[in-house]
């Protein structure tokens, strides 16, 4: 929705500015020129434009990843600040099926993560070429329901493959170091105890193990686009596109205009509320007895 918005905000002031730029490149020869500091050239207005809502697109793309609003935490990663989870692991090589569910993992030795030598971030000491760490976690149904994705946040060095509930579900390659986070398949996750079982290799330099799992929670239905707002005087909401302005005066002039100006509608009011279907996402002006104030869906 926000994305949207900035789109049709950046094409509607695009459009209001066409003709000064114009006038503003005519009178000054500067597109594709650097004038200051710039580290983006294009040879035309619209490339600019382009290159500005990419940019938007991009940005609220990178803040979806790491800032996902509301989330809810499955299983915590064991980072300062977090209680420690506990895992059973091993150094050795261990059966085929040591990943399922189903596997006594009672003889393997007990300890916290993160597990390594990584900048001391470790809280289990671990040193040799591989090792294996499994546990549970569970999920009750309404956090399951409520998560929109679901996401590892992992440290590890090197490669490494996760495993849940009898399924390998995420490995990657190389290392990184510090936390990041993995979009995985949310249907892995499962309602009541779930298994994790996660093996990570060692080759040359630091090495450290540790994983989380979280979710961004899903907006609720009745908050979507019904919120109630304040039209100076004149209360109103948007559902399903359609703009509702409640408490009018019978007989009233509403018009609805684009964000450059562009008269969208004219209606009068018959009764105390009145039904405007509004073309797109976007920002829009409402002028009612006088009144001019801006809105946005």
């Amino acid at each position: 929705m926000l994305q949207q918005q900035l789109l049709d905000y950046a094409d509607d002031n695009a459009a209001l500015l066409q003709q000064s730029q114009a006038l503003n490149y005519q009178r000054w020869n500067s597109l594709n020129r650097r004038v200051w500091f710039e580290d983006a050239l294009f040879n035309t207005y619209n490339e600019y434009i382009d290159f500005v809502k990419k940019y938007i697109v991009d940005r609220i793309a990178w803040y979806d990843e790491f800032y996902p609003g509301e989330k809810k935490d499955i299983l915590l990663p064991s980072t300062p600040g977090n209680p420690l989870q506990t895992w059973q692991y091993t150094v050795d090589t261990p059966p085929n099926d040591w990943y399922t569910t189903s596997f006594d993992d009672s003889r393997w030795q007990s300890g916290q993560a993160p597990f390594g030598t990584e900048r001391n971030l470790q809280n289990t000491l671990w040193t040799t070429g591989q090792i294996y760490i499994r546990t549970r976690f569970y999920v009750n149904k309404e956090d399951l329901d409520k998560l929109e994705k679901a996401y590892f946040y992992l440290f590890h060095d090197e490669d490494c493959w996760i495993y849940l509930n009898d399924k390998l579900a995420f490995t990657i390659s190389d290392y990184n170091t510090y936390y990041q986070t993995f979009e995985f398949d949310k249907s892995f996750l499962q309602e009541g105890w779930n298994t994790i079982a996660v093996k990570c290799i060692q080759t040359i330099g630091g090495q450290l193990i540790d994983v989380g799992i979280f979710g961004p929670i899903k907006d609720p239905e009745e908050t979507k686009d019904t919120a109630i707002h304040q039209l100076d005087k004149y209360p109103y909401y948007i559902r399903e596109g359609i703009l509702y302005i409640n408490q009018i005066e019978n007989g009233s002039s509403v018009k609805l205009y684009s964000i450059n100006g562009r008269l969208i509608k004219q209606q009068t009011v018959t009764g105390s509320e009145v039904q405007i279907p509004l073309p797109n996402c976007g920002i829009y002006l409402v002028n009612l007895s006088g009144e001019t104030i801006k809105i946005m869906y």
